[in-house]
């Protein structure tokens, strides 16, 4: 399961200040399934806050290649902050699906509800 599209939580446009060489980044939040994600970004391509970038398997135009999965804590200052505004607006444009998922949702045991084993549960 993989993300075809992803939202720019931060652009670094000369990449991290402890990169050897100068090269642009951008972290992303994954559109269907959340996924972080670090991007070599294209030469020339400059990415704002919030654009929709296509990641999936076919010609990508604005990005070079997939650096890496990020975890929360790897994200800059600035994705940290738009990672919950971002959340927020992916959710409401696909409502029916998170609300469908929410009803469905059972028991797994007598004791564990399917809504105890997502991910990032704390």
């Amino acid at each position: 399961m993989k993300d075809e599209w992803a939202f720019v939580l931060d652009f670094l446009a000369k990449g991290h200040v402890s990169q050897r060489r100068e090269e642009p980044i951008s972290q992303l939040l994954g559109e269907k399934y959340f996924s972080l994600l670090e991007i070599a970004v294209r030469e020339g391509v400059n990415l704002l806050l919030e654009d929709k970038v296509y990641i999936g398997e076919g010609k990508r135009d604005q990005v070079k290649f997939i650096k890496r999965t990020l975890s929360v804590k790897d994200l800059t200052a600035t994705a940290r902050n738009e990672l919950e505004l971002l959340i927020e607006k992916i959710v409401l444009q696909d409502e029916k699906r998170f609300l469908e998922f929410f009803n469905k949702a059972g028991p797994l045991t007598t004791r564990m509800h399917q809504l105890e084993v997502l991910p990032g549960r704390r």
